[in-house]
């Protein structure tokens, strides 16, 4: 019979990250390659559960996976995150034409703003190859925002807590203070449903330049807030810088 293997802090993160894992003893070949990795692709809050086999990507494009396939068979695979959360392919422009991959997306209804448990049982239930080519793909566009006090995709504890022990920003130290402590409830095995966390808007801004740091994203050297101050100021060089030259005209023909 099927499982949820679930070992999520909250109830946001089980209706994002919770999978139906169907058990296989079969060996299950990685399309991309025989690379190894370190561990079996679970993060902090989330296990895809013994069956599951995690075929990383041989060939990514970032120095991190953010989306991680499992595969229960060469013929099924899952991601955790799960790959329509936050409507990344539509946010990226990755449904637009009628290209191969749009295609792809599509088939998984991907391209779709709501997914109905239909939909959800079809991106459980990939064939390992497209589950790859996909996640390569959305690695590729892969760039961490600040909206307010999210961040958007959402970062992982592990991740985060990677990024806090590289900064002494103290505008962060609450919200890292706090990840600690719930990465090493979850490792101690404990109740942590209910530690759910939400940052400051300053720990936002200084948790998302790290994070794509850390993965090397296209977007790295972005601080992923919005660019509306720096239009502001230029143009309020722009008009200074013409207040001045009117001033000087002015002179000009007074002198």
């Amino acid at each position: 019979s099927c499982s949820i293997v679930h070992v999520c802090p909250t109830a946001l993160r089980l209706a994002l990250m919770c999978v139906v894992v169907v058990p296989s003893s079969a060996v299950v070949s990685n399309p991309t390659g025989t690379c190894k990795t370190n561990g079996n692709g679970a993060r902090p809050g989330y296990s895809p559960g013994t069956d599951a086999t995690y075929l990383p990507d041989c060939s990514a494009p970032l120095s991190h996976e953010y989306w991680r396939v499992f595969a229960v068979s060469n013929s099924s695979a899952f991601v955790i995150p799960r790959i329509d959360d936050f409507g990344v392919a539509i946010k990226y422009g990755m449904c637009d034409g009628e290209n191969e991959m749009a295609s792809l997306l599509k088939k998984y209804s991907m391209c779709k703003e709501v997914l109905n448990s239909d939909d959800v049982k079809l991106i459980n239930n990939m064939k390992p190859a497209d589950a790859l080519s996909i996640t390569h793909a959305l690695h590729e566009q892969l760039c961490f925002k600040a909206q307010g006090t999210s961040i958007i995709p959402w970062g992982p504890d592990d991740d985060i807590h990677e990024v806090c022990g590289k900064t002494t920003d103290a505008g962060a130290a609450s919200y890292c203070s706090q990840i600690k402590k719930r990465i090493e409830c979850l490792a101690s095995g404990g109740p942590c449903n209910a530690m759910a966390i939400a940052p400051s808007e300053s720990a936002v801004k200084i948790i998302v330049p790290g994070l794509n740091k850390l993965y090397g994203t296209s977007c790295a050297g972005s601080s992923g807030v919005s660019a509306a101050p720096l239009q502001f100021n230029v143009c309020s060089t722009f008009v200074f810088v013409i207040g001045i030259l009117a001033y000087l005209y002015e002179m000009l023909f007074h002198v």
